[in-house]
């Protein structure tokens, strides 16, 4: 799966440009304010998407719930489709 099927919310944080998550699939898509690429995790439970986009801070919820965890990379421009 691609982020263009995971709806990208913009994020005011230092680290994170905007997120995404798809409870269908459990992906988590994350594109970070720095570099090129989307990240896309997967097998993220409900739960823990929910820890991380309810945090007041998105960086220290990411370092916390789900930098240890696997993920892909795509490019950003198939996030941007999802917002058209």
């Amino acid at each position: 799966m691609t982020t263009n099927t995971i709806p990208m919310t913009p994020c005011d944080s230092s680290q994170i440009q905007s997120f995404g998550y798809d409870a269908a699939t459990q992906q988590l898509a994350i594109h970070f304010q720095r570099g090129q690429k989307v990240y896309v995790y997967p097998n993220v439970e409900p739960e823990l998407a929910a820890k991380f986009t309810e945090a007041e801070s998105k960086g220290k919820a990411f370092g916390q719930f789900i930098r240890p965890l696997p993920f892909t990379c795509c490019d950003p421009a198939e996030a941007e489709a999802a917002k058209s």
